[in-house]
C-alpha cells in the first residue's frame, strides 16, 4: 500500500506533467495529421505513470491525485479519433472532463476547415447554450 505522502507527492507531479502537456495541445490553433500522431503517441507512452500508484489505478484512487487524469486519456483518444468520433463522444457525455469552448478548440486545429467542422461546432455551441 502506498503512503499517504507518496501519492500526493506523485500525484501533485504528475498532475503538474499533464496539465502543462493539456494547455500546450489544446492551445495549438492548427495540429496537423502528422503532429497529431505524434503527439497521440507521446500521451500514450505517458498512461504508464498510473503504475507510479500500483498496478490497478481503479484500486488506488490515482484520479484523486491525478484530477486531469481522464480528460489526460481522453486527448490521445481525440488526437487519433474522426470527426464523427469526436461527435458520437460528445453526445453520449463522454467528454465532460472537456468544456465546449476546448472541443471546439480542438476540432479546429484537428480537422481543416469545412462546412461539416462548421456545422460540428455549431452543434456543440448549441449543446453549451441548452446547459
Amino acid at each position: 500500500m502506498l503512503s499517504l505522502e507518496y501519492a500526493q507527492s506523485m500525484g501533485s507531479l504528475v498532475e503538474s506533467i499533464l496539465e502543462r502537456i493539456l494547455k500546450e495541445i489544446e492551445a495549438q490553433p492548427d495540429i496537423s495529421e502528422i503532429e497529431s500522431q505524434r503527439l497521440n503517441t507521446l500521451c500514450k507512452s505517458l498512461h504508464g505513470l498510473s503504475k507510479l500508484f500500483g498496478d490497478d489505478p481503479q484500486e488506488t484512487s490515482f484520479a484523486k491525485y491525478v484530477p486531469s487524469w481522464f480528460k489526460f486519456c481522453f486527448l490521445s483518444e481525440l488526437l487519433e479519433a474522426s470527426m464523427a468520433d469526436i461527435m458520437w463522444m460528445h453526445q453520449e457525455g463522454l467528454l465532460l472532463e472537456y468544456s465546449s469552448n476546448e472541443i471546439i478548440g480542438l476540432i479546429r486545429a484537428l480537422f481543416s476547415d469545412s462546412n461539416l467542422r462548421a456545422k460540428n461546432i455549431d452543434i456543440i455551441a448549441a449543446a453549451k447554450m441548452e446547459k
